[in-house]
């Protein structure tokens, strides 16, 4: 089983602008944005305003140019993309997840992570929804 911290949780949205309204409303502040061609999104990560509610934080995606990787999730007003956790030993915690029947591989991409500046290697896993193939 694993226990791993969680780094954020992706938002998609048709608008980043609109969407950010929202959570400002709701406590929240802007920490870093980015733009990724490769996935062909626009990023902005929000945390908590209050420094004493726990660490968490969102990552609000739109697309670049009015299409693209998060049409399925909007045509279907799905707006949890993904959750991005972070792991010390990646190649052991992936054995774990393969080995489980929880996950299968996708192909590895470099995704810009938009509270870094550098490009790092992510897998990534997608769910089979409790065993098999989906």
């Amino acid at each position: 089983m694993l226990s791993l911290p969680i780094h954020h949780i992706g938002v998609a949205t048709r608008s980043i602008e609109k969407e950010w309204l929202v959570f400002e409303k709701l406590g929240f502040v802007k920490e870093a944005d980015f733009v990724d061609t490769t996935q062909g999104v626009r990023g902005e990560f929000i945390i908590p305003r209050n420094p004493h509610y726990p660490a968490y934080r969102f990552e609000l995606l739109e697309n670049l140019n009015g299409e693209g990787v998060l049409d399925s999730y909007l045509a279907n007003n799905t707006k949890m993309y993904h959750i991005a956790y972070e792991s010390k030993n990646i190649e052991a915690d992936l054995a774990i997840l393969l080995g489980s029947d929880f996950a299968r591989p996708l192909a590895p991409s470099q995704a810009l992570i938009g509270d870094t500046s550098a490009k790092n290697l992510v897998t990534s896993i997608a769910t089979t929804g409790g065993g098999g193939d989906e």
